[in-house]
């Protein structure tokens, strides 16, 4: 009920960026200027994660992990030994033949041990390199091993966890779990790039409170100056859901009923709650804004009550 040269509307929803934020950021201060006459609430509000972390640990690959660091610090004395040994395969003086100088040199270059004669001063190269080349096997090992498991207890745990969670996200997402099979699938592009989204999805939910179904629990508390400092009282599972609809989910909706005019006249108005309307005006409580309101517009004003339609009140 207001003209096009009306500044904002006194019913809801109508133009909501021309709303003033509630909170302004230069509002906030530290802590220190804080009034003393301020005190801590007795109530208090604990948001936990979705899942535990041990969900986590399951896919770790620490063997993995360590084997992976003794190869670099292994690869790393051997790059440093490297410019010695062609250094010394290089000299005229080195007593190499010439196939042992190509085969040394090589190697070398590659990080290896030719079939050769090991002369004194390539020694420690090749304890190094032998070093390193074991450590290189270890480690495949290692990861042929652990990467298994882990792929096994990430799709294990997906199946378990994750179904009640995607329901709320998008169709795109479904086909991760609808792949998830018994036998572990050859690791292909693909494949890694689903189980890449699977630990992605588990890694949010274990570290994040969400408000998706038993994925955002929160438990409510209160202090008091008397007992113990504090006292907990979990209860296996879930103690109590609450069910509502998120804002943005009723913003679009309401925009997706007003922007069809077929539904106009269907339209129940209610006065903006933002505001009163003091004598012959609707005064806007947060700014002080005031928009005159003549006397028609003021009966129809007294019946838009949120429950009448817009076809009723024209009649």
């Amino acid at each position: 009920m207001h003209g096009e040269s009306a500044p904002r509307s006194i019913f809801d929803g109508v133009d909501v960026t021309k709303y003033k934020p509630l909170v302004r950021p230069r509002q906030f201060r530290f802590a220190a200027s804080v009034s003393s006459a301020y005190r801590i609430a007795s109530p208090f509000l604990i948001r936990l994660a979705g899942v535990p972390f041990d969900v986590l640990e399951d896919l770790a690959t620490p063997n993995a992990c360590a084997a992976a660091r003794d190869l670099v610090a292994q690869e790393k004395e051997l790059h440093q030994l490297k410019s010695g040994a062609l250094e010394f395969v290089t000299r005229r003086d080195s007593g190499l033949s010439s196939e042992e100088f190509a085969a040394w040199r090589t190697a070398i270059r590659r990080g290896k041990i030719p079939e050769q004669k090991i002369p004194p001063p390539l020694q420690e190269y090749t304890r190094v390199a032998t070093i390193a080349g074991q450590s290189r096997s270890h480690l495949e090992h290692q990861l042929q091993e652990e990467l298994s498991r882990a792929r096994r207890a990430l799709l294990q745990t997906s199946q378990q966890i994750l179904p009640r969670y995607l329901v709320f996200g998008s169709g795109e997402v479904h086909h991760l779990i609808d792949h998830c099979g018994g036998e572990l699938p050859p690791r292909n592009s693909r494949t890694r790039e689903r189980e890449r989204h699977l630990l992605l999805y588990l890694q949010r939910i274990a570290a994040k409170n969400d408000t998706f179904s038993e994925f955002g629990p929160s438990a409510w508390g209160s202090a008091s100056q008397t007992g113990s400092a504090l006292n907990f009282e979990p209860r296996p599972g879930i103690a109590r859901r609450e069910v509502f609809l998120e804002r943005w989910t009723a913003h679009a909706l309401a925009a997706a009923i007003n922007s069809d005019p077929q539904t106009f006249l269907e339209h129940r108005p209610r006065l903006n709650p933002n505001g009163l309307l003091i004598d012959n005006r609707f005064v806007f409580v947060d700014s002080g804004m005031a928009i005159e309101i003549s006397p028609q517009e003021l009966s129809v004003l007294a019946r838009c009550n949120g429950a009448t339609p817009i076809h009723a009140l024209i009649q």
